[in-house]
């Protein structure tokens, strides 16, 4: 069975957490299944894909963080990154980790 929902909004800000906070790209992928899909055609599926890429640029990354969001197995994340870019990505968690990712042309949810 799927963890309750408060457990997976625990793990949502624990992955905020290591991703935009402590930019820990080790400990983020912690909550990511291997199976997971990034639905950016620019971007690889699967974590370890995912992982190797990040693992090269993230750390040097200024971020700011605007807001998350924890909703219904989804989370959502609005920073500024790289060259100041506005950024939203959204994530769906099943069975406590995230299985896929959009980060194109995604809008803050109502």
């Amino acid at each position: 069975p799927a963890p309750p929902d408060d457990v997976i909004k625990a793990r949502h800000d624990k992955f905020v957490d290591a991703f935009l906070v402590k930019k820990d790209i080790v400990e983020t992928f912690t909550y990511i299944a291997p199976e997971y899909i990034n639905n950016n055609v620019t971007s690889p599926d699967s974590a370890q894909r995912a992982l190797d890429f990040l693992s090269r640029v993230w750390g040097n990354q200024t971020i700011t963080i605007h807001r998350t969001r924890y909703k219904e197995n989804y989370s959502w994340l609005n920073y500024a990154g790289m060259a100041g870019s506005n950024i939203i990505d959204r994530y769906r968690w099943e069975g406590g980790c995230i299985v896929q990712h959009w980060d194109r042309g995604e809008v803050w949810p109502t």
